[in-house]
């Protein structure tokens, strides 16, 4: 089977949809009336009005049966599209790296992934987390680093950093990526470094999955809990570094995202120390609770330990298979004919 891409500049949502359905993606520019089982678009054209009309033409007048919107960047297209494509859109399917909230848009199809939970679960990155495991010797209490972009988080660091329990904490906070830019270039520099000795180093693939969030492990080695501020604590979400850095590296957090992204997680087999804070969190995000849950933490270390243990055995063990188990539904799902993987069952079977 083939799959048409139109417009299609980005390699990886090609290679995402070959090696889960073996089938041949052939690149097109133009429509010339061919008959079409499956156009895959990226998130840009679609998010050109001229281009989806174009998509739907196709589509009305019968030439393409189904088209697959491939939503790279959850936060940045949607508003743009949803509501139209929600009241007019037939045949359109989207499939999404994060989370979209569609609660008032029932018409939209959408299947979602967990990409950059995949990508940092990189077999090397167990390395530093088995080093780090040797030398960790917590001190302090707790470890806040934000950026602080917007008034929640603002609001969160100045309530923690005036606390008076708080004095035994690294927090930090900045208004952008300053804080970052020297380790930044440093490992970026050894890594390049790395790269001129060995072409085959495992070290790179590490430093690429971190994305912009490498982790300071002098920090992790020193500090209990990490208080984890999600870039999203709105509907729509994606899990970012901010959560899984301290979960693969086994350190105890406090989660501060939105509350679909904390039931999310909890599908996902993660598990968090509550003491009954959470609802009450997400009901009324009230300062002082929070404040009472973090000194409650700091004469409760054991049972925090014992949830970071399973987190990081899921985050390790289960949540690995899982992710490849999910997309070879969602993709049988997009393409219910005969894939590859079962072209190979009935070639063992005979």
């Amino acid at each position: 089977m083939i799959i048409h891409c139109y417009k299609i500049n980005q390699d990886y949502p090609k290679n995402i949809a070959k090696e889960f359905t073996g089938c041949e993606c052939v690149d097109i520019e133009s429509f010339d009336n061919q008959l079409i089982d499956v156009l895959m678009v990226y998130e840009t054209t679609w998010n050109d009005s001229i281009e989806r009309q174009k998509i739907r033409s196709q589509i009305q007048n019968g030439n393409v049966k189904k088209c697959l919107v491939f939503i790279g960047h959850n936060f940045i297209y949607k508003n743009n599209f949803i509501q139209e494509s929600n009241d007019i859109d037939v045949n359109v399917e989207y499939f999404v790296q994060g989370h979209w909230d569609t609660d008032d848009f029932p018409n939209i199809k959408k299947y979602e992934i967990e990409v950059n939970e995949h990508i940092q679960s990189y077999h090397s990155t167990r390395f530093l987390a088995n080093i780090l495991k040797s030398r960790r010797n917590p001190t302090k209490d707790f470890l806040l680093c934000v950026t602080l972009k917007d008034n929640y988080r603002k609001n969160i660091f100045n309530f923690i950093q005036n606390s008076k329990w708080s004095h035994n904490s690294i927090l930090v906070g900045n208004q952008n990526r300053e804080l970052y830019n020297d380790q930044d270039k440093r490992v970026m520099n050894w890594s390049n470094g790395l790269q001129k000795l060995s072409k085959d180093s495992l070290c790179k693939p590490i430093i690429e999955s971190f994305g912009t969030g490498f982790p300071n492990f002098d920090w992790y080695e020193k500090c209990f809990c990490e208080i984890v501020l999600e870039s999203s604590h709105t509907a729509d979400f994606i899990i970012t570094e901010k959560f899984l850095r301290p979960t693969m590296f086994n350190i105890p957090i406090v989660f501060l995202g939105s509350k679909k992204m904390f039931e999310y997680l909890e599908k996902s087999g993660y598990k968090f120390y509550d003491d009954n804070f959470y609802d009450k969190w997400f009901e009324k995000q009230d300062l002082n609770d929070l404040g009472k849950f973090l000194q409650h933490i700091k004469t409760h270390p054991i049972k925090m330990i014992e949830i970071a243990d399973h987190n990081y055995k899921n985050f390790w063990e289960n949540r690995k298979i899982q992710y490849f188990e999910k997309q070879y539904e969602i993709w049988k799902q997009i393409l219910p004919k005969e894939n590859i993987y079962e072209q190979l069952y009935k070639e063992f079977n005979k």
